[in-house]
C-alpha cells in the first residue's frame, strides 16, 4: 500500500491555504527511524516541481495505486491526480508544504498531518498595488480594466483619427500601429506601476534611518513598542507619508487584535523593502527571544545610518 497523508490548514500572514482534506501515496519507502524528516523531504521535492511547473514530476511522485483527496472532496487516482495538479498550476504560486505530525500505521504505511500555503495569482497583482501606494480593494481590478481597455482604445482611436483624415493609409501600416498601440496599451500601465513602486521603494528607503532613530528615543523615553510606532507615524506625516502610513496600519492591526508578529511581518510585505523587512524580523526576535528592543533598535540605527551614508558617497 501507499503512504497516506492528511493535510490541514493553519495560518500564515499574506497567504492563501489550501483547505485540504487529505493527500495519499507519496512514497513507499519501507519504515526510517525519522519519518517526519523522510516526508519533510518528500513534500520538498513536489514543491520545489510543482514550483517550477513541472507538474508531470509531481504526479510521478505518487505510488502507482495513490489516491488523493483535496479540498473538493473528490477523489484521484492515477493520471487525474497529475491533472489536478495542472489545473492547480495555473492559479496558485509558491507552494509550500510543512510536516506537523506523522503516524506510522503500519513497516509501509504512514499518515501525515500538514500545512499547506501557497500564494495565488491574484494575490502577487495584489502585492504590487500596495507596494505601489494603491491599497484599496478594488486596485487590482481597476488596473485590469485599465489594460485591457487601453488594448482596445489606443488602437481603435488610431483607426478613427485615420478615417477622418484625408490621406490613405496602407493595410499593412494599419495594421502594424494597431498592434504596435495594443501592446503599448498592454504596458504602459505595468510601467507606471513598477515606476510608482521604484519611487515609493526609494522614499522609504531614504526616511528609515529617520525613523529607527525616532523610535530609539521614543522607546528610550519609556514607551512600548505600539506607542512608539503610533508617535512616529504622526511625527513622520508630512516629512515621510509613506513611512507614516506603514506605522499606523501597522499600529491599528495590532490595536484591533492581530498577533504582533503577524502585523510586523505584514509591514515588512507592504514596504517592499529589505531593509523594512530585516526590521520587522529583528522586532519579531527581540520580542520571542526577550531581548532589549532599545539595545535592538540602536544597533540596527546606526547600521542604517552607515548605509546611507556610503550610498550618498557612491
Amino acid at each position: 500500500p501507499s503512504p497516506q497523508g492528511t493535510i490541514s490548514s493553519g495560518a500564515h500572514p499574506m497567504r492563501k491555504l489550501l483547505l485540504a482534506a487529505a493527500m495519499f501515496g507519496l512514497s513507499t519507502t519501507p519504515a526510517l527511524a525519522n519519518d517526519n524528516a523522510m516526508i519533510q523531504a518528500a513534500d520538498d521535492a513536489l514543491a520545489a516541481a510543482f514550483n517550477k511547473g513541472d507538474t508531470a514530476a509531481v504526479g510521478a511522485m505518487y505510488a502507482a495505486d495513490a489516491t488523493m483527496l483535496p479540498g473538493d472532496n473528490k477523489l484521484y487516482k492515477g493520471a487525474a491526480i497529475t491533472a489536478w495538479w495542472t489545473a492547480a498550476a495555473t492559479a496558485i504560486t509558491n507552494l509550500k508544504l510543512t510536516v506537523l505530525e506523522t503516524e506510522r500505521l503500519s513497516p509501509t504505511y504512514i499518515r501525515e498531518i500538514s500545512r499547506v500555503q501557497f500564494d495565488t495569482k491574484g494575490d502577487k497583482l495584489r502585492q504590487r498595488m500596495i507596494a505601489a501606494g494603491f491599497r484599496e480593494p478594488s486596485a487590482p481590478k481597476i488596473f485590469t480594466m485599465i489594460r485591457l481597455g487601453l488594448v482596445f482604445i489606443l488602437p481603435g482611436s488610431f483607426l478613427l483619427l485615420t478615417a477622418l483624415g484625408n490621406e490613405e493609409t496602407s493595410f499593412l501600416k494599419l495594421y502594424a500601429f494597431s498592434c504596435l498601440l495594443a501592446v503599448m496599451g498592454l504596458y504602459l500601465p505595468n510601467l507606471f506601476v513598477q515606476a510608482r513602486i521604484d519611487r515609493r521603494k526609494e522614499a522609504i528607503e531614504l526616511g528609515f534611518p529617520d525613523c529607527l532613530d525616532l523610535m530609539l528615543v521614543c522607546v528610550e523615553a519609556g514607551l512600548g513598542l505600539e506607542a512608539a510606532m503610533n508617535r512616529v507615524g504622526r511625527e513622520m506625516m508630512r516629512s515621510h507619508p509613506q513611512i507614516a502610513e506603514l506605522l499606523s496600519t501597522t499600529t491599528l492591526q495590532m490595536r484591533a487584535g492581530a498577533p504582533r508578529d503577524e502585523a510586523l511581518r505584514a509591514l515588512g510585505v507592504m514596504s517592499g523593502v529589505d531593509h523594512v523587512r530585516t526590521f520587522s524580523a529583528l522586532l519579531i526576535q527581540s520580542d520571542k527571544m526577550g531581548t532589549s528592543l532599545g539595545e535592538s533598535l540602536r544597533v540596527y540605527s546606526a547600521e542604517m545610518r552607515e548605509k546611507r551614508r556610503m550610498r550618498a558617497e557612491e
